[in-house]
């Protein structure tokens, strides 16, 4: 299948704005048959009744994690196009409203393998507790990450020249 996107003026973020799904949104690309059956697109199921071609299906889904197993039947493995993913299972934790250090901890007894914002004192901590964890900067300070906020310079090629 493919996908064609055109644009009346230059859209330079539409495919992260729009068609990349992070953080909890996103416009998932289905089928034109599934949309077409339902009788209000903005109600029609999701999670894991939404068709996908994706490596994972969505086993479980609440507000205190999200769980995606992989599928046996994955179309890329069965082409050919990879091989199939060492992960079996990915399980995406709510820590909204755990404390940082209990995060932190969770990490260092293996118990995490990854997370989100964390600050260079508390990751060098983990690293000092647990070597086999690697920040992005690998044991090197400073710990923390590249973020495209920081770092982007976006232009108005819309308005007129001066």
């Amino acid at each position: 299948m493919t996908v064609e996107v055109k644009f009346n003026s230059p859209s330079p973020r539409f495919k992260f704005e729009v068609l990349s799904e992070k953080f909890d949104t996103g416009i998932p690309i289905v089928p034109a048959a599934y949309l077409s059956a339902q009788a209000d697109p903005t109600t029609a199921p999701g999670r894991d009744e939404i068709p996908h071609s994706g490596p994972y299906d969505i086993v479980a889904w609440n507000a205190n994690q999200k769980i995606f197993d992989l599928r046996p039947d994955w179309w890329a493995v069965k082409a050919g196009r990879i091989a199939e993913p060492a992960v079996k299972r990915v399980v995406v934790v709510n820590i909204l409203n755990q404390p940082i250090d209990t995060v932190a901890q969770r990490i260092v007894n293996n118990e995490f393998d990854s997370s989100v914002d964390m600050r260079a004192q508390i990751i060098g901590t983990i690293l000092d507790q647990n070597p086999d964890v690697q920040s992005w900067t690998g044991t090197d300070s400073p710990y923390g990450y590249l973020d495209w906020w920081p770092n982007s310079l976006w232009m108005n090629d819309q308005a007129r020249a001066l």
